[in-house]
């Protein structure tokens, strides 16, 4: 990373900046490299930076504690398929790792450069733009870090091989600092008011009655100890835009991570609660989150608690949990019982997770691992994944799949892909699961699933 250097003449920081960036730029002109130019800038949400064109990469990726990161065009796409697509992504990322040159310029180190994307919940059920595995270095990216911002640019050394190729790139910088520039300056704009919209979508369809009972009866024969079976909602179109919908998540759902991934003509999109797994250095977080009831009820906290149903569901998590990190990890450390997390319309049980590796590991071989948990799939998994494709009305899809970031290390974050919508043209596709044990009911788990639908529904503006 160049070191920040402050200019010692009156020119504008602007001017100084662009000087630099054309340096870096004509260092590797032509070579088979990419060099990521970081330029400060103000700070804004990414949401209103976004946009998502019709068959151009377009990224938002915002865990809780940030940095906030935004993304459009591709300077390089990384995709898997099938079931070995975790150890494809990880070894076509660490090709393209060493090539990748960063330049910062200016008085504070911004964001490391980052693939974002994720992983289908299946080999074989994402949207064709997606895949089973989809990652992407932006082309442009913008970042924000508390009051800071920056834009970086990443550029191909054959892209700007040329004087005239250099100059177009750099005019294209100077443009989207000052379209951020009138964004910061146009302050927060409030997205329109989502509309209004009834937790309750409906009775419990015969389908979903057939499938909790077929759930139930291999729960009851001993073959399983849980399965999460999810309903799917179709929300005609019109529906808000990208960009509306993930400002709007920004206040509705605040405790959760922000994710876009726009590919081909569709946006998967949503606000999740629950990370899948986080790495830095040897140091590893998780955390098991299942058991769920309505957040409105003043002692419906307690009652979960004590719920003998939603703790004997919530334990089935951990337990698969410690089982796939004890084998790699020197320590681990599990809460003794689950602590409450509460959201806006539903608490959860969750149980963190934090442990030490016994030697390095990419993070998404810790994403193998453990994906998919039995908070989203089941135990055993192989028999719950059975009955998921028997009885689920239509395949997931990235629904319950994963999504986040990584760097060159192989350190970042990965979260389940809950609380999403699948965006297109004519309307979104919204899925929502329950987890069901012995002793569950399927119209009490139907009133789950509305509650998880409800903010994604609202920030889409679906009506009633």
């Amino acid at each position: 990373m160049d070191p920040g250097v402050t200019p010692s003449s009156p020119a504008p920081a602007r001017t100084f900046a662009l000087d630099r960036a054309r340096r870096a730029l004509e260092a590797v002109a032509g070579r088979d490299e990419l060099v990521v130019l970081h330029l400060d800038a103000p700070a804004i949400d990414p949401a209103s930076w976004l946009r998502c064109e019709p068959d151009e990469a377009a990224v938002l990726w915002e865990p809780p504690g940030g940095p906030a990161l935004a993304g459009r065009g591709a300077a390089c796409t990384v995709q898997g398929r099938g079931e070995l697509r975790f150890a494809e992504v990880a070894s076509k990322a660490g090709r393209l790792w060493p090539r990748v040159r960063e330049h910062g310029i200016g008085d504070a180190a911004p964001p490391r450069s980052v693939l974002i994307g994720g992983f289908s919940f299946a080999p074989g059920s994402g949207p064709s733009a997606l895949g089973d595995a989809w990652f992407v270095l932006p082309e442009w990216r913008y970042a924000r870090a508390e009051r800071r911002g920056w834009l970086s640019l990443a550029v191909r050394g054959e892209a700007c091989a040329t004087s005239r190729g250099r100059e177009a790139w750099l005019a294209a910088l100077e443009r989207e600092l000052e379209r951020i520039g009138t964004l910061a300056g146009a302050g927060r704009s409030e997205p329109p008011r989502p509309v209004s919209s009834d937790p309750a979508t409906g009775a419990p369809t015969d389908a979903w009655l057939r499938g909790v009972g077929a759930a139930l009866s291999a729960i009851e024969r001993g073959e399983a100890s849980k399965v999460v079976l999810a309903r799917t909602l179709e929300v005609p179109g019109p529906v808000a835009p990208p960009g509306v919908v993930c400002a709007r998540l920004a206040r509705l759902a605040p405790e959760s991570a922000r994710f876009a991934l726009h590919a081909g003509r569709a946006t998967f999109l949503g606000a999740t609660p629950e990370r899948l797994v986080a790495r830095r250095g040897r140091q590893v977080r998780t955390e098991a989150l299942a058991g769920t009831a309505r957040a409105a009820a003043s002692d419906a906290g307690e009652r979960l608690l004590a719920s003998e149903k939603d703790l004997r569901e919530h334990a089935v998590v951990v337990q698969a949990i410690r089982a796939a990190l004890q084998p790699v990890c020197t320590e681990l450390e599990v809460s003794q019982t689950p602590a409450l997390r509460t959201l806006r319309d539903v608490q959860h049980l969750a149980t963190p997770i934090r442990g030490t590796l016994a030697s390095p590991m990419h993070l998404l071989e810790l994403a193998e691992r453990l994906h998919p948990t039995p908070a989203v799939c089941g135990e055993p998994r192989e028999v719950a994944a059975r009955l998921l494709a028997a009885h689920e009305e239509v395949p997931r899809g990235w629904y319950a799949g994963v999504v986040g970031a990584f760097d060159a290390a192989g350190d970042g974050e990965l979260w389940v892909a809950l609380r999403s919508a699948l965006v297109g043209a004519e309307g979104a596709r919204l899925h929502a699961g329950a987890g069901l044990v012995a002793g569950s009911d399927a119209r009490a788990e139907w009133e789950e699933t509305n509650l998880k639908l409800r903010r994604m529904r609202e920030a889409l503006g679906a009506p009633p």
